[in-house]
This record gives C-alpha cells, structure tokens and sequence, in this order.
C-alpha cells in the first residue's frame, strides 16, 4: 500500500497456538515463545528487506483459551520498493524445534510512472481498519478474532468476501488531471470468466482524494471450488487501464 511515507507491505502470519509448548509462569499464567524471521527478495532472489522478531508470550487461562480458539495473527509493516517481490517468513517455537514457513508474491507498483498504479486487492474483516501504518521495529500480535481465512482465503460458502482496492497516480506526478474512474468486477475460474458486471464509476475516496475500490462478494451461490476475483479499472480520460486479481477457495 502507499502511504505518506512511501510504499508498505503488511505481512500477515497465523499460528495455530496449540502446537506451542507452553509452560507453567507466575499467578497462574502460562508463557511460550517464538521467533519471526523474515525477508523480502527480487526476481533475482537478492534480499531487498528483512526483519528479526522475537514474541514472548504470558498468557491467562481465559486470554489461552481465546488464542487456542482463534489463533495468534502477526502483522508486520514494512517499507518497500516498487517491484514485484516475495515475502518469506519463517517461524520458529523456542523449546520444541517446531518450524513453520510460508511465501507470497507482491507486485508493489510504480507510483512515480505516469497512468494507473493499483495496490493488491485486500481482503478485510467485518470492522477491520485497513490502514497500514507505518513500518515500525515490532509487528503487533492479535488473538481478537479468527483471521485464517483472509491469510488462506479458504472461504465457507455461508460467508461473503469483503474487498478493497486503492488507485494511485491517475496523471503525471505532481500535475493535477481530469478523473473518470470505473471499475469491473469479474469472477473467473481457471481462464473462464463466469461473470462480469458492467463497469461502474469510483466514487469512494480515501485519504487524499484516492480512488477507493470497495464491494462484498456474496459467496451462497458458489460451488465449492477455486475461484479469482479480478478488478479491471480504467481511466475514461486518459484511457489507461489496469487490473489486479486475487485467487480464493469457496469450500
């Protein structure tokens, strides 16, 4: 996403809190611990980014019982370049040897080229502030709520999928330009397009007059099976388009 400060990748990491081997502390709280390591690399494979955290874990019966019913989600900002990178992040439980790793591709756009530039489409959660913040020395440790579809976008039939995407730069930076935004919203499995709704201006702006793609996705009238939701935008004036996708699973 961009900020004011420049381009940041929030990384998002869900642990199942069971496996970790926690042990008896003081007034009855339990602790465990574990170690993040990540790192951000190029096409090339070359290190672009990289963090090192360490949390630390003292929990009471009834805030355990919440974290082995929800998970402990991480969330890690960091700065980046334009470019499309893969975010890599490992982690290790002290005590036990237990190892977990995951990856992703990113694909940060330009924001200093003149036309369309488009952030990842972003799953959200009911109530959830999509604001990134700001790259900071620690990530943040949630147990609030169940946030492993939105990491895995494994999603049950019953639900709806809530999703947002911002557009950057319609113009020459720094010159002010006519905007005619319209987005269309396309469901595909496989390269079939299953439908396609008819392009429909952008009229929600974020901070600093930015374009906002924003809608729900109703998920009852899906067959269990693997889906992408493709956002085409386009620039009415200046005829530039753009698109972004996101692949999910409706079980």
């Amino acid at each position: 996403m961009g900020t004011s400060g420049g381009d940041v990748v929030v990384a998002t990491a869900c642990l199942d809190v069971s496996r970790l081997p926690f042990q008896l502390a003081a007034e009855g709280h339990e602790a465990a611990a574990f170690d993040l390591v990540g790192v951000l690399v190029d096409e090339q494979g070359k290190a672009v980014g990289q963090f090192s955290d360490r949390v630390e874990l003292s929990l009471a019966p009834e805030a355990k019982e919440r974290a082995l019913r929800n998970g402990l989600t991480y969330r890690k900002t960091l700065a980046v370049r334009p470019g499309l990178l893969q975010a890599r992040v490992a982690v290790r439980a002290e005590g036990s040897g237990l190892l977990g790793s995951a990856a992703q591709w990113v694909d940060v756009p330009d924001r200093t080229r003149p036309g369309l530039a488009l952030s990842s489409v972003v799953l959200l959660a009911e109530g959830e502030d999509v604001s990134p913040g700001s790259p900071t020395a620690r990530g943040a440790a949630s147990f609030d709520r169940p946030r492993l579809a939105e990491v895995a976008r494994r999603f049950p039939r019953s639900a709806h999928l809530d999703y947002l995407l911002l557009v950057y730069d319609r113009g020459k930076p720094g010159v002010a330009s006519p905007v005619d935004v319209v987005v269309e919203r396309q469901i595909l499995t496989g390269s079939t397009i299953l439908t396609r709704s008819p392009p429909s201006p952008v009229t929600e702006e974020g901070p600093g007059g930015i374009p906002v793609v924003s809608g729900r996705l109703r998920l009852d009238a899906f067959s269990p099976g693997d889906y992408e939701l493709r956002l085409v935008v386009s620039d009415r004036v200046s005829k530039a388009t753009a698109s972004r996708g996101l692949r999910f699973t409706v079980e």
